[in-house]
């Protein structure tokens, strides 16, 4: 990874000085039934904790994000933007009442071309630099002039496990449904499949369930192997061994794939099912916590701009010590 690519963001310090602990938060929700959604969405609520917020609102990425939030006239809530954007493409961009910090922030241009209108590139170059989860999202956003740079996704961010080995000893295979299970191999042992999407698109529900979701792989997996991005992500950042495999889609739906995985695709080997034979199916593991730790920098450099923040080097310093690898 470059250097210039990976470089933390120039601090944007707001005007005003409000402590960030006093800054009302908007959080984004989802109506989408995959828990992947609310896995990133829950990394990005877990950075906020850290600097003392709790999140006062939330606001649907595809169907509110343009419109005034619900608060008292001149007053404007932060928010982190991050994610899969997006469905809906006329409620974009966001309101400029938010002030949005971007991390972790992909486009996928094929169905929503409104992320890069003149409008939505005239916010983000008054809102950035933006960080983007993968080099595709980097490209299209520096190919147009808006001073970007790679941040990879927020779940990246998440702490390291414990080990555990006596009770770590699981084998899940997470996808959308069971078509990968006849790529799996007898050696692999017993194993569990999962699916990251549900029968509902409660959000409340769904989010629980991402929680429960990164509890089970964290006290349980020994292995998990997944097509899906945030699934492997998240074991990465726990410390699970892993085998991803991409998506069984053709077409359009697959380069959507690549471009989703190209950041994913530098850490580890990502295959296709016809490579099955090559794959250790021991696991890959990759050594994130530098990431973690300059990802971490990015948040509260970024977040400097909702107001003063106090002790910071004292929160980033316990911010080392929580994502330190061991």
């Amino acid at each position: 990874t470059g250097d210039e690519d990976d470089a933390p963001p120039r601090p944007t310090v707001a005007d005003n000085e409000r402590l960030i602990a006093g800054q009302r938060l908007a959080q984004l929700k989802v109506a989408t039934e995959n828990v992947g959604d609310h896995i990133q969405i829950l990394a990005a609520e877990r950075l906020c904790a850290r600097a003392g917020l709790t999140v006062n609102f939330r606001v649907d990425r595809d169907d509110e994000i343009p419109h005034a939030p619900p608060v008292a006239s001149g007053e404007r809530p932060a928010i982190v933007v991050n994610g899969w954007f997006k469905t809906n493409p006329a409620e974009w961009p966001p309101h400029p009442a938010y002030r949005p910090i971007y991390l972790g922030f992909h486009m996928r241009l094929f169905q929503s071309p409104s992320l890069v209108s003149p409008e939505a590139l005239r916010h983000y170059a008054a809102h950035g630099p933006i960080g983007c989860r993968d080099r595709y999202t980097l490209s299209m956003l520096r190919g147009r002039g808006i001073d970007a740079f790679l941040s990879h996704c927020l779940t990246l961010s998440l702490p390291r496990r414990l080990s555990r080995p006596d009770q770590q000893t699981d084998v899940f295979v997470v996808s959308r449904d069971r078509g990968i299970l006849k790529h799996v191999p007898e050696s692999v042992g017993p194993h569990t499949f999962i699916s990251h999407y549900t029968d509902a698109k409660d959000f409340d529900k769904n989010k629980a369930r991402a929680a429960e979701l990164l509890n089970l792989y964290s006290d349980c997996a020994r292995l998990i192997v997944t097509t899906l991005l945030h699934c492997a992500l998240p074991a990465i950042a726990l410390g699970i061994p892993v085998v991803v495999f991409y998506p069984p889609n053709e077409g359009p739906e697959h380069q959507s794939d690549r471009e989703r995985f190209s950041s994913l695709a530098e850490m580890m080997r990502v295959f296709y099912f016809g490579e099955a034979a090559a794959v250790d199916w021991r696991g890959y593991t990759a050594d994130v916590s530098l990431l973690k730790l300059r990802m971490t920098d990015q948040f509260f450099d970024l977040a400097a701009r909702w107001g003063r923040l106090a002790s910071v080097r004292g929160r980033k310093r316990h911010a080392v010590l929580e994502t330190a690898e061991a």
